[in-house]
């Protein structure tokens, strides 16, 4: 199969779960079907870091980067008010990459045009449209600014809600103009449902393809117990939870814990360097961060999809502690994969159980591992979406099995 993949960023380096699904996703199908990916590019697309993404992925696909302006937050927000259409999708509209993808259409066979996120899908005069399209949503994005709306500065949070109705509809109809949506979770698939109103065989979901075992680094970090937080500031949620745990959960922990350590890797917004919490640039390599020995903590907020920086500690040995909301949409239960805390009581609690039973860090790191392997299979995840394509094609292919509504695994 021709698949024509749009995407909001190239997919190298691996630095976000985003940029690491997308990775995964094209590599393994790239085993059976020619991809071209497209992506903008705010950067001179030659440079180093373009260089280096088009040798990475230069195995697995053709990749194009548009070389495109970054788009001006000013000229969003008039669109915006002009009600043309919402700031976050304007945000990462680029005339540039869709005239380059109109070339390609014209140039090129393409049996599928595959548009990862929201952001990603073309505008509704495309040409791109007169082909069988898939949107995959790696989350319900009306969901992530309705929770912002939740947990952001009171001055501002009338307008974030407002942004989230507006989405809210804008994702409805390209649910609707879709000729499938994909989801990650069968959670996000019933919300889809809920908002666009289409037939349930409109949005299907597919899980997650994540390899089971990786290698954990080997530099130990101190700590007892060491705990990382990855922060990053380019995804909402985490920088929200990033803040919450830094201020109002760590000094609490690190109080009825003496010995404990949070090592905070990227984004830390004001976070200041104390004995208790040491910061550290965004690991190039993530064995930096999650090395043996380490907790990993995941303190969302609010959420939606998968995340993956819960997959990824699972696959290198890792246990997690994470809120209810970062473990909703895995088949994980509290005290064998994973454990749940919902405020600083619950996270000491929690590291202090880890810090003095190894076996139960063990356990979990085991049991977690067992789980990728049931619900995320490479091979099977993958051969999912390709049923999902050839279903949008018109090609014969075996009916979906539909997914239990709490997590990734066939029903």
């Amino acid at each position: 199969m021709r698949i024509l993949w749009l995407g909001t960023k190239r997919p190298w380096p691996l630095a976000d779960g985003g940029r690491l699904l997308s990775f995964d996703t094209i590599r393994l199908l790239s085993r059976r079907h020619r991809i071209t990916l497209v992506v903008p590019e705010t950067g001179a697309a030659g440079d180093r870091a373009g260089r280096e993404a088009s040798e990475a992925l230069a195995p697995f696909c053709d990749l194009h980067l548009v070389s495109v302006p970054e788009r001006s937050r000013l000229v969003s927000l008039a669109a915006t008010i002009a009600r043309v259409r919402p700031f976050t999708i304007d945000r990462h509209r680029h005339p540039a990459v869709d005239a380059h993808v109109e070339r390609l259409l014209r140039e090129r066979e393409i049996d599928l045009v595959h548009a990862e996120q929201l952001h990603a899908l073309p505008p509704p005069s495309s040409p791109c449209w007169k082909r069988p399209g898939v949107l995959r949503e790696q989350h319900v994005e009306c969901d992530l600014w309705y929770g912002a709306s939740r947990y952001g500065d009171a001055p501002f949070a009338w307008g974030i809600g407002r942004e989230a109705r507006r989405l809210e509809r804008w994702e409805a109809a390209a649910v609707q103009r879709s000729t499938l949506t994909v989801t990650l979770t069968a959670e996000d698939r019933l919300r889809l449902l809920q908002v666009s109103g289409v037939p349930e065989e409109k949005v299907v979901a597919v899980p997650v393809p994540f390899t089971p075992v990786a290698q954990a680094g080997n530099e130990p970090l101190p700590g007892h117990p060491a705990v990382v937080l990855i922060g990053s500031a380019g995804w909402r949620p985490n920088s929200d939870g990033t803040r919450w745990f830094v201020k109002s959960v760590w000094p609490e922990v690190a109080r009825l814990i003496p010995g404990a350590v949070l090592h905070l890797f990227g984004d830390g917004g004001l976070a200041v360097a104390t004995g208790a919490l040491r910061l550290h640039e965004a690991p190039k390599d993530i064995r930096l961060a999650l090395a043996a020995g380490t907790v990993c903590v995941v303190p969302l907020r609010f959420a939606s999809g998968i995340r993956m920086r819960v997959l990824d500690a699972w696959s290198r040995g890792i246990p997690v502690v994470a809120t209810p909301v970062a473990a909703a949409g895995l088949e994980a239960e509290d005290g064998t994969h994973i454990l749940l805390a919902h405020d600083a009581a619950g996270f000491a609690e929690a590291f202090r159980r880890l810090a003095d039973d190894p076996g139960l860090a063990r356990g979990l790191a085991e049991n977690a591992r067992a789980l990728l392997r049931r619900c995320h299979a490479p091979e099977e995840a993958v051969s999912r979406l390709e049923a999902a394509y050839s279903l949008v094609v018109g090609r014969r292919s075996p009916k979906l099995p539909a997914l239990s509504v709490n997590g990734g695994r066939p029903a």
